[in-house]
């Protein structure tokens, strides 16, 4: 009797052991919760523009970073004053010209500003920088939802 009792609490625990990851890694793709994608718009940035003559005019800027995968989306949202400064302190140390601000050097001016947010976390928190109009409003709820609670 012994034997047999024996015999059927392994082969129920060998089952259980080969059918619980294959569960758990379900259950857990079932319930991931994130926002990757969603985005952060952050306050606008008054940036010395250098013009020809040499005077410095500011520009308002207004940035969106993209949240990057979900499993790092909350410490990214932690994350977001560190960035705010880090992109402060590039603007004012960059010289940017008027025309950094326009057509594909805008382009590149997001590259370098995605640069410095990941260079500024260490990790790959963001997956894109937006340079946005500063009356360009978000639709999305849960970016909505972000930008207020991310500062």
């Amino acid at each position: 009797m012994r034997l047999v009792s024996f015999a059927l609490s392994t082969v129920v625990a060998a089952v259980l052991a080969v059918a619980a990851p294959a569960f758990a890694q379900k259950k857990a793709e079932d319930s991931a919760v994130g926002y990757g994608g969603a985005k952060v718009q952050l306050q606008p940035f008054m940036v010395p523009v250098r013009n020809n003559a040499g005077q410095v005019r500011f520009e308002v800027v207004t940035i969106r970073l993209v949240l990057g995968p979900a499993p790092r989306d909350r410490p990214a949202c932690f994350s977001i004053p560190i960035v705010h400064e880090k992109l402060l302190l590039y603007f004012f140390r960059a010289k940017l010209v008027p025309g950094d601000l326009i057509g594909q050097r805008r382009e590149v001016l997001a590259k370098s500003l995605l640069d410095v947010a990941i260079k500024s976390t260490q990790k790959g928190y963001y997956s894109a920088v937006e340079l946005v109009q500063a009356d360009d409003k978000l639709t999305d709820p849960v970016s909505l939802t972000l930008t207020s609670q991310c500062k």
